[in-house]
């Protein structure tokens, strides 16, 4: 055999083992590029149903949240003749549109206030505290509700208000520009109202802030 068919015959193995690596190295390059693809791909569908979660979970909550709500926004405060502070509130809360029946019965909700900086002080309900005038007279943390257009029970239903009247004690009242934190929790609503003392406080009557 002679030494040229030999070389012809080597160049022409060489020639094939290097196409032959070129075509595996392009086959791997596009196998990670695939794999790459695939994996962002699982990552932006993850991250995709992670944030579906979280609207859900957050609307969740504002719709628990939103069961209830402060009719006008308005709250009223109630202040001793002279005594310079608000020892007395009251406002008038509504279901909100398609948010169910709301059981606002002795066991089944709880009520509480933040005067300030002072500590929350949960708040006992007084079934004699039907009506505002007794905001100027009780002297101590409680709270009453008053129906209107009611069946005669708790439940608060379609075409219903109420009215809610709070006191604290006399230690507690809100001076001038003092912040005032309202919570009442149900099973299946909260509400959550900040207010601001007014600048001057007037006797009897205050539109808070």
């Amino acid at each position: 055999m002679s030494n040229k068919f030999i070389n012809h015959r080597n160049k022409h193995r060489s020639k094939k083992r290097a196409s032959q690596g070129m075509t595996a190295a392009i086959n791997l390059i596009a196998f990670i590029i695939k794999a790459a693809g695939i994996a962002f791909v699982i990552l932006t569908m993850g991250s995709n149903m992670q944030q579906s979660l979280d609207t859900v979970g957050q609307s969740g909550t504002e719709a628990s949240s939103s069961a209830l709500e402060i009719q006008g926004g308005f709250v009223v405060g109630w202040s001793v003749a002279s005594s310079g502070t608000i020892t007395g509130y009251s406002f008038i809360a509504k279901m909100t549109l398609d948010s169910g029946l709301v059981d606002l019965g002795d066991d089944a909700i709880e009520l509480s206030i933040i005067v300030g900086n002072a500590t929350e002080q949960v708040l006992t309900e007084n079934d004699t505290l039907t009506s505002t005038d007794n905001l100027l007279v009780a002297n101590n943390n409680v709270y009453g509700k008053y129906f209107y257009n009611n069946d005669s029970d708790e439940i608060l239903e379609p075409g219903e208000i109420v009215m809610f009247m709070i006191k604290t004690q006399s230690s507690l009242g809100a001076s001038a520009n003092t912040k005032v934190t309202i919570v009442i929790v149900t099973g299946v609503a909260m509400i959550r109202i900040e207010k601001t003392m007014p600048t001057g406080i007037e006797d009897n009557t205050n539109l808070l802030k």
